[in-house]
């Protein structure tokens, strides 16, 4: 995403949006509906969109404003969508759920075209197999990434201990991603734009 990004392909980025959401159907027993375990769908599936904004837009929030369904009974959120804007500008909106049809797609929009990914948080379950479209005037092109993402990280982090070596993704990393989630929430509680 990045190289293709950084290549001009699809001119300079104007909007980045991401959905991932799945239908929770046993609530009584699900450890996502518990508050007191860091229950939520920001917490559970929103944290990948952030991370996806972060990462791919090479950027961080400077605002922050989400919207939530709440449950009555647990107060977690069952719903939300969340508008950020990164230091760089670029907006990013996305949507995160345990109450929609399964749902794990990013875009990003530019001046020439669109970067289309639609098994972008679980690859896994197409067997490894992600696809990214990328359409500009001149046309629509595939590209397919595989890989066993989960091994993949396993290796990379028993790796790092073996050898003594930084994990690419750093503890300041994810104090970054833990930032904007924290922001996110302060938005719901307190009704209003938190800026970072």
């Amino acid at each position: 995403m990045k190289e293709i990004i950084a290549s001009g392909e699809i001119g300079e980025v104007k909007l980045m949006r991401s959905s991932f959401s799945f239908y929770i159907s046993n609530r009584e027993e699900n450890i996502r509906l518990s508050k007191e375990k860091g229950g939520g769908s920001i917490y559970d599936v929103g944290c990948y969109s952030i991370h996806a904004a972060r990462s791919i837009l090479q950027s961080e929030p400077v605002e922050i404003q989400a919207f939530s369904d709440l449950d009555p009974s647990t107060g977690v959120d069952l719903s939300s969508v969340v508008h950020m804007k990164l230091e760089n500008g670029s907006p990013v909106v996305f949507d995160c759920s345990f109450d929609m049809a399964n749902r794990e797609e990013y875009e990003v929009v530019g001046t020439k075209g669109t970067i289309t990914v639609n098994r972008a948080f679980r690859p896994d379950v197409y067997g490894g197999e992600g696809l990214i479209l990328i359409r500009t005037k001149e046309g629509q092109r595939e590209e397919e990434v595989a890989g066993d993402q989960y091994r993949s990280q396993i290796e990379h982090f028993s790796s790092c201990i073996l050898e003594g070596k930084e994990p690419s993704y750093t503890l300041e990393e994810t104090y970054k991603n833990m930032l904007a989630i924290d922001a996110c929430y302060q938005s719901i509680q307190k009704r209003q734009l938190v800026n970072l």
